[in-house]
């Protein structure tokens, strides 16, 4: 709670795990009563213990989950390049003016000369029993944002669920059209512009429909996920070797 990362965020008006009320598809709350917070109209509701003990679930198994599918890619992606060039980091809030979002990873790899990064977001479904089939909608506008913000136009949310002890995996393969970025900036405009007003709109309509064409497909099988990935290497953030004496990542 008293860390860098968590005052930064508390000085920012939208970070990744809220970007849902912008579509008003947060399930824990709305669009109205999320402008009531900022503008110290209302107090945000406390934490139950039920939420907390998910939390904690997440905390535990996320880095896993991380670990598990960081070596898993970066062994398929030596056997697909026959090189070593693969780099996981854990990356700081992307910041843009007054917002921010950190995804839970970056993958860095190198292409010939050339070397590329995009976000991902791991998600531990602490409260299914099953692996869901479609991710809830504020998960997709948390990535969006995350995209965004990283200037990346693919991404990853790598889901885990634990069944008797065993853990399952599934991995959604994303990517942003230009029509929900223009989508995205509006929206951000819109709230920038209800706090200066002090206006707070009445929005019913969940509108996360919105955000399903995000969604290519689902996989656990990292031969599919370098397929998509190299196959999109022009939406991702790079950087020539060489250039400026840039030799490695970071």
């Amino acid at each position: 709670p008293n860390s860098e990362l968590s005052l930064f965020r508390q000085d920012c008006i939208l970070t990744g795990s809220r970007a849902g009320v912008l579509y008003n598809c947060c399930r824990f709350i709305s669009y109205k009563l999320f402008l009531e917070i900022l503008l110290k109209i209302s107090a945000p509701k406390e934490i139950t213990e039920w939420a907390r003990s998910l939390m904690d679930a997440g905390r535990y198994w996320e880095p896993i989950v991380n670990d598990f599918f960081s070596k898993m890619m970066a062994k398929e992606f030596s056997r697909i390049t026959g090189t070593e060039y693969f780099f996981c980091y854990e990356p700081g809030p992307f910041a843009e003016e007054d917002t921010s979002a950190t995804p839970d990873g970056l993958w860095t790899f190198r292409v010939n000369d050339v070397w590329y990064y995009f976000p991902y977001e791991i998600k531990f479904f602490a409260s299914k029993s099953v692996m869901p089939d479609t991710l809830p909608d504020e998960y997709l506008a948390q990535v969006l944002m995350q995209m965004i913000h990283a200037k990346c136009g693919v991404s990853l949310l790598i889901g885990a669920v634990v069944v008797d002890g065993v853990p399952g995996y599934r991995v959604w393969l994303l990517k942003y059209t230009p029509q929900l970025l223009d989508d995205y900036r509006m929206r951000i405009e819109q709230l920038r512009k209800d706090l200066a007003n002090l206006e707070i709109p009445y929005r019913k309509r969940n509108e996360g429909h919105i955000l399903h064409p995000m969604v290519i497909s689902y996989t656990n099988d990292c031969t599919e996920i370098w397929a998509f990935i190299l196959e999109n290497l022009d939406l991702l953030v790079s950087l020539r070797a060489g250039e400026d004496g840039f030799t490695e990542p970071f």
